[in-house]
């Protein structure tokens, strides 16, 4: 009997108890919530179609659009350029793939760290250096209303230093820093490490438009009077392909004390604050970088020169060509040993350098077309054994000295080509090349700004295709139709 008043005691004070506990729950509106599920849920912040672009850590939140949602939790994943692993640290779980870091399990309207990875950087002697690339964020809610949502995330590689290399107007690009006067010349920054050079990785490797840095470049010579100017026509081209790592310039006199400068903001994110506070103005951002912190920068020391013209020279090959009659045939002035075009193969040298320096010239090289039967040549004529057009088909007017000048292309002097069209078949044209003076005339003032042609080169005109071309000096030569 006494065991039974004992639990009967124990049993109503629990009954209390639960019974105090319900009440208090009622009372705090426990049981009048629901389960919300979220319907849909979005990255805060996120620019454009869901990017971030990123030049340090950040914090970002995902929310819902759902009111009073109480599931809340959510599950993020990196489906970007590497396999993403997974790591633990102080018992919390976190996601990465080398470019970013986030944690694996997080809540809607919870701020979370996406945290840029880093690594030793060869290139900087294994210096620590974020990573860079781009990677795309998932995150994935328990609710079946809630589709999966995706973000790009664009993490930019921080720029180390910049260095400033010049090279003349030509194929070969190779570095110099000696440029004749009325000469096109580049200057180009290069960047280390070399991917820093791209604006939040955008190389173009995952499908979209390449984008790179900008560089803020000036020439400043010790003279009052510059000694080079910007080539407007070479830099709207390289603007219009997003090149914006290199500016032509063009050498106006001659001058050892000139320094062509380039600056570069150290980061996407800097670049982008600097543009928008200023408008844009070049010339108000190129002076707040010279006297700043938040730009990497080089110099380098070119010098003009008032070079004269030594040798004036053609390509000389047994390589057959292809001329067809009554069709534009683009002879080019200097494309290349290994390009298959047909090609003058131009090279107008000055006194101090076995290379060619004055490459720019071909802009005033102008060329006769003679007619050759047997070891006699003729002058041809215009608009009955041939045509000369432009680059829109339009005949083109010869010098008074009846030569004709090539289609300049400014970006590579070299890659200017004469548009050439036979108008007889199985016949012989036979080219003369001149170097004109700069009022495009014949004679020479002196020997050395003009040279008579000492070579020629022989084409065979025919309507077949595999019609052989074969270039040679004045010798006699023997060509051949092939069926």
């Amino acid at each position: 009997m006494r065991f039974f008043k004992i639990f009967l005691v124990v049993f109503l004070s629990l009954i209390g108890a639960l019974g105090a506990t319900l009440g208090v729950m009622y009372l705090t509106g426990y049981f009048s919530k629901d389960i919300i599920e979220p319907e849909s849920i979005y990255f805060e912040f996120a620019e454009g179609e869901n990017e971030y672009n990123l030049s340090s850590d950040a914090y970002v939140k995902i929310l819902s659009s759902t009111e009073g949602v109480t599931v809340t939790n959510l599950t993020l994943s990196l489906d970007g350029e590497e396999k993403p692993d997974e790591e633990q640290e102080d018992g919390v779980w976190y996601v990465t793939d080398g470019i970013i870091k986030v944690p694996k399990y997080v809540n809607i309207g919870q701020a979370f760290k996406i945290e840029l990875c880093t690594e030793a950087n060869e290139e900087l002697d294994n210096e620590e250096w974020i990573h860079g690339g781009t990677t795309v964020l998932t995150a994935d809610s328990p609710s079946l209303k809630a589709s999966e949502i995706r973000a790009n995330v664009n993490v930019d590689v921080p720029v180390k230093s910049v260095e400033v290399i010049t090279y003349a107007n030509d194929t070969d690009n190779q570095p110099t820093t000696q440029f004749a006067a009325g000469e096109t010349f580049y200057a180009k920054a290069e960047f280390l490490p070399k991917a820093s050079l791209y604006k939040f990785s955008q190389d173009g490797k995952n499908g979209k438009p390449v984008q790179m840095k900008k560089v803020f470049f000036d020439a400043i010579s010790a003279g009052e009077v510059s000694s080079v100017g910007f080539n407007a026509e070479v830099n709207a081209e390289l603007e219009a392909q997003g090149i914006t790592n290199i500016k032509a310039y063009k050498a106006l006199s001659q001058t050892d004390n000139l320094s062509v400068n380039a600056y570069a903001f150290l980061n996407s994110t800097l670049e982008e604050e600097y543009v928008e506070n200023t408008g844009g103005d070049t010339e108000q951002i190129l002076a707040d970088l010279k006297h700043s912190n938040v730009s990497a920068s080089a110099k380098k020391e070119v010098e003009i020169e008032t070079l004269v013209i030594n040798s004036f020279t053609i390509a000389q090959s047994s390589t057959t060509k292809t001329l067809t009659f009554n069709s534009v045939n683009k002879i080019f002035a200097n494309y290349g040993a290994s390009s298959s075009a047909l090609n003058f193969g131009i090279e107008i040298k000055d006194s101090n350098s076995s290379s060619p320096k004055l490459q720019s010239k071909i802009k005033n090289v102008g060329i006769e077309v003679y007619l050759k039967t047997g070891n006699t040549y003729s002058k041809a004529t215009s608009g009955t054994d041939f045509l000369i057009v432009d680059p829109l088909n339009q005949v083109v007017i010869p010098t008074a000295d009846g030569l004709y000048l090539p289609n300049v292309v400014e970006a590579d002097v070299n890659k200017s080509y004469w548009n050439f069209v036979p108008l007889v078949q199985n016949y012989e044209f036979a080219f003369t090349l001149y170097v004109l003076n700069d009022d495009l005339s014949k004679t020479a003032v002196t020997p050395a700004q003009t040279y008579a042609p000492e070579y020629s080169q022989v084409w065979k005109s025919s309507q077949i295709v595999e019609s052989e071309i074969s270039w040679t000096n004045d010798d006699e030569v023997s060509l051949t139709v092939v069926d």
